[in-house]
């Protein structure tokens, strides 16, 4: 096993269907090993499942698909591949090449999953050496506090409808880790020539400023471990099931606020509480719907996962299945039910 990488870490929940992204490179081919040796060992109820995505982008494109069915054969994991023209996709959709690229992965993963009809998640290699970049990527857009979030689990929309469940176990594992592994247990993987290319931002980051950053002493996995331990930002494993049943927020950050500071908010809350973000835009959906009873001063909104109501100067949000909102026995005719001290419902006997 990888250093400071336990079976649990990798396999947090055994019966889902871990559908493995494997580009044919260093740290997915690691990972795709590491299932399948999970799965071999009879801690897996389902087999993993081998997905890779063919961009288009090199005429080598089609020997790392080919790399990958040997390795899919090799492991005896089934295999899922298919094969995009990502310049025109990124063009039509007006994305970047990574964004175009991260959004097809993910939805032909979508789609397997729901080909395969049980409970699954999207297993990507993202390393401590990935985290450090986005890290440094995020801070030059001008993100603040939430450019050093990146948890392992995470539900991640694709469109207003669709999330797709996305875990990633090796975010404490550097890359020389992977190396040192490969080599000891002499696992073959393809090398992309374009991450020699210092033509993208991100390969800069990954030539220069990172290495300088760690010979100073910077260690991007005990950071990210530091500040993902103990659900600082909510739910950020897959095995993770938030504590908390309820938070309650000031109804003054919703006054005068956008919708998208709004969803903003709430979608940390819901984090917190390990829920998915808030569906829906400013004029339609449960946002929609927030957005138009904030203006009277008053919310009640419910969905199968949470419950948001306003109470006096405060809102609540409950989770849905919190032990506070069952109904409570009482012996008077009428009974009041107090939640730190606010009135919250009136029951009525008869």
């Amino acid at each position: 096993m990888l250093p400071g990488l336990t079976a649990t870490d990798l396999v947090p929940d055994r019966t889902l269907v871990y559908i493995v992204g494997c580009s044919g490179g260093l740290d997915s081919v690691v990972l795709a090993h590491l299932y399948s040796e999970r799965f071999h060992a009879g801690e897996l109820d389902e087999s993993p499942v081998l997905f890779h995505l063919d961009h288009g982008l090199r005429l080598s494109s089609a020997r790392d698909a080919r790399f990958v069915e040997r390795l899919a054969a090799t492991l005896g994991l089934p295999l899922y591949s298919d094969r995009i023209r990502l310049r025109v996709l990124a063009q039509r959709g007006g994305f970047n090449l990574e964004e175009a690229g991260r959004l097809a992965r993910y939805r032909r993963m979508l789609r397997i999953g729901r080909q395969l009809g049980l409970p699954y998640v999207g297993v990507t290699a993202h390393h401590a050496d990935d985290y450090a970049e986005s890290v440094l990527l995020k801070m030059m857009r001008g993100a603040t506090d939430r450019a050093f979030l990146m948890p392992s689990f995470i539900e991640l929309p694709l469109s207003r409808k669709e999330t797709i469940p996305v875990f990633r176990p090796l975010l404490k594992t550097t890359r020389a880790d992977l190396e040192r592994y490969a080599k000891e247990h002499g696992i073959a993987y393809r090398e992309d020539p374009t991450n020699r290319s210092d033509e993208y931002r991100r390969n800069r980051l990954r030539h220069t400023v990172v290495p300088a950053l760690k010979d100073e002493g910077w260690e991007p996995g005990a950071l990210w471990h530091r500040l993902h331990a103990g659900e600082r930002f909510g739910r950020t494993t897959l095995a993770a099931v938030s504590d908390l049943e309820h938070l309650v927020l000031p109804f003054a950050l919703f006054e005068g606020a956008s919708a998208g500071e709004v969803k903003h908010v709430l979608d940390r809350a819901l984090l917190r509480l390990a829920l998915k973000p808030v569906q829906g835009s400013a004029d339609s959906g449960i946002l929609g719907e927030i957005m138009r009873q904030s203006l009277s001063g008053r919310l009640s909104v419910q969905t199968k996962d949470w419950i948001l109501c306003s109470a006096g100067d405060a809102i609540w949000i409950f989770r849905s299945d919190a032990a506070m909102l069952k109904r409570p026995t009482y012996t008077e005719d009428e009974r009041e039910f107090m939640i730190h001290g606010r009135r919250i419902f009136r029951y009525a006997k008869g």
